[in-house]
């Protein structure tokens, strides 16, 4: 399901990303009992889903999920769009699939990011994981955020990235989805480079920081945020 810890990562002028503190995946309800078992001895505590409402919900072909596994757990649900909204459909139909219109979504949103990092920087002690459907782009939007905030180099997130969009297309090997199609790996190789250049692109134009706090983030919210997810 394309879930990782994104401890380790480094951090600009020393020190790294935390282990245990940032967790990224796809749709969680794919996850066996075993996974949350462990999911949650490595410190999750909370949940952030990123998706529309009606994306949300058991499949036929999801696990079956011992409720014992997610008791506690804090959960939040903060989309990052609203796919009616003509501009947005315009721009990203049928969804967001690309680090090109990254950019346009947090232009057309800002108060959904900064809910979200506030969540991220607030939440109980342990764990957070954030996740969207396939964990790439809506995920990816929001963790690149995170790590810029946080001073990871931007090659790093990139990577991160690639990880995601790489994982993402074994999952269409198997599944049959409406839009998206499994790419042979010399397609994969190109759709790679082409979402890395718009990535760094967006990225070099990012000011993170500057446009959540301009968007109404709490500067002690900012400072919490790089205390939780960093280490020396």
């Amino acid at each position: 399901m394309n879930v990782r810890d994104l401890g380790g990562l480094p951090v600009a002028g020393g020190g790294r990303v935390a282990h245990g503190q940032l967790f990224r995946s796809g749709r969680p309800e794919t996850m066996t009992t075993a996974g949350w078992v462990q999911l949650r001895a490595d410190g999750v505590s909370t949940v952030i889903d990123l998706r529309n409402d009606d994306e949300r919900g058991r499949r036929s072909s999801d696990a079956v999920v011992d409720d014992e596994a997610l008791d506690g757990l804090h959960r939040l649900v903060r989309p990052t769009e609203d796919p009616t909204h003509v501009e947005f459909k315009q721009l990203c139909w049928p969804y967001l699939n690309t680090p090109k219109y990254y950019a346009d979504n947090l232009r057309l949103w800002p108060e959904r990011f900064v809910r979200i990092v506030h969540d991220v920087a607030t939440a109980p002690p342990g764990g957070v994981l954030v996740h969207c459907s396939g964990g790439r782009d809506r995920t990816g939007l929001v963790v690149m955020l995170l790590l810029q905030l946080l001073g990871v180099p931007d090659e790093a997130i990139a990577d991160d990235y690639e990880v995601g969009v790489r994982a993402a297309n074994e999952r269409f090997r198997v599944i049959n989805h409406p839009v998206e199609r499994y790419r042979t790996p010399e397609q994969l190789d190109a759709w790679v480079a082409e979402t890395r250049t718009h990535l760094l692109r967006t990225l070099a134009e990012l000011d993170a920081a500057d446009y959540l706090l301009r968007a109404g983030l709490a500067p002690e919210d900012l400072d919490a945020l790089r205390a939780r997810l960093t280490e020396a």
